[in-house]
């Protein structure tokens, strides 16, 4: 019989790129991945229209439609949407105030319920249980991760707003590092610090990209959305746009769970 021929290793002794690649494909594919990366989608969709009425009423009391809450939303949209919806993000719809602790409320529940979402993704992309089996302490930490989420969207909504999309990719690098990092649980499974790096990189560049390329559809298909979906064209694309993102991300966790691991822990 003849020697096996072996497999292609990178300098660690591990396998190379493509060998992580494909071990974090079939981790993938073996937690469902894209249906995590569709309940977070859908979770992005519902906390959507609070966080929209929310600015518009704050915009709407600030005054005209130059006003420093519509400059500073253009400019992040321009940031961070794809070019043919940073238009549609501008026009926001004005709420009377006596809506706002409302929408404070549906806004909150909806950021909880994405941080729930994200953390069972990325936990599942490691190979963890979703939650620890304290239902309590379970609910406390998706609140202290809502909180810490918000906190850390509105750093990136800073920066982005003041220097311009030049920065967008590494402020996404930088959520998407402490998001890979932060969310799976303190066991096995967690990628070491070192490890998320190459994958939160690749996860920004892809959702830089997809928000480039995700313009020119946009706006070669709006009048055909516009009589399928009237008003609601740009929101279908954005939810296609938001869909592969959150597919994007949940491969780059499971790539970082899965590159310290031996070769008995990935099968």
């Amino acid at each position: 019989m003849g020697a096996r021929p072996r497999r292609r290793e990178g300098k660690s002794g591990g396998p190379g790129v493509w060998g992580r690649i494909g071990v974090a494909h079939r981790r993938y594919a073996r937690a469902n991945g894209d249906a995590l990366a569709g309940s977070l989608t859908y979770a992005l969709l519902v906390g959507t229209a609070p966080a929209v009425l929310l600015v518009g009423s704050l915009a709407g009391r600030a005054g005209a439609d130059g006003s420093g809450v519509r400059r500073a939303v253009e400019g992040l949209a321009a940031g961070l949407l794809p070019a043919a919806a940073a238009p549609v993000a501008g026009r926001l719809p004005v709420v009377t105030p006596h809506w706002r602790p409302l929408l404070l409320v549906a806004l909150g529940w909806a950021v909880v319920r994405m941080t729930r979402a994200l953390r069972t993704g990325v936990r599942a992309m490691c190979g963890q249980n979703a939650g620890s089996g304290n239902p309590v302490r379970d609910a406390a930490q998706d609140v202290v991760g809502a909180a810490s989420l918000c906190l850390a969207g509105a750093l990136i909504a800073v920066v982005v707003t003041a220097c311009g999309p030049a920065l967008t990719v590494p402020a996404l690098w930088a959520l998407f590092s402490a998001i890979l990092r932060l969310a799976p649980r303190r066991a096995p499974g967690r990628p070491r610090a070192a490890a998320v790096a190459g994958p939160a990189l690749a996860a920004a560049l892809t959702c830089r990209l997809l928000a480039l390329a995700a313009g020119p559809y946009l706006a070669a298909t709006a009048e055909l959305h516009g009589d399928l979906y009237r008003r609601a064209g740009p929101l279908i694309g954005l939810v296609v746009w938001g869909s592969l993102c959150a597919r994007v991300l949940l491969r780059a966790a499971s790539w970082a769970g899965t590159t310290n691991q031996s070769e008995g822990e990935r099968s």
